[in-house]
């Protein structure tokens, strides 16, 4: 397999894995907490303020998801003979 097929299919299998275990743990818990409570009230018609919880976890899983491409393409370049 040549370097760059290596590369990428390190990449992939980050970007798969962050996704997959939401990032980092806290974007596991904030996102759905988000969906699930801000409609909490039987009466709800539309979602409350704790929907931001989403945007917030979503911005902790574009962090994970960047940190750890950042990561790997640095060790990939560690690795050039």
């Amino acid at each position: 397999m040549s370097r760059e097929s290596r590369m990428l299919a390190g990449i992939l299998l980050v970007v798969l894995s962050t996704v997959m275990f939401g990032g980092l743990a806290i974007a596991a818990i904030l996102i759905p907490a988000a969906f699930f409570l801000s409609v909490v009230s039987p009466t709800a018609t539309e979602p409350n303020a704790l929907m931001n919880l989403a945007y917030i976890g979503a911005l902790f899983l574009a962090a994970g998801v960047l940190s750890c491409g950042v990561d790997l393409l640095r060790a990939a370049r560690r690795m050039e003979p």
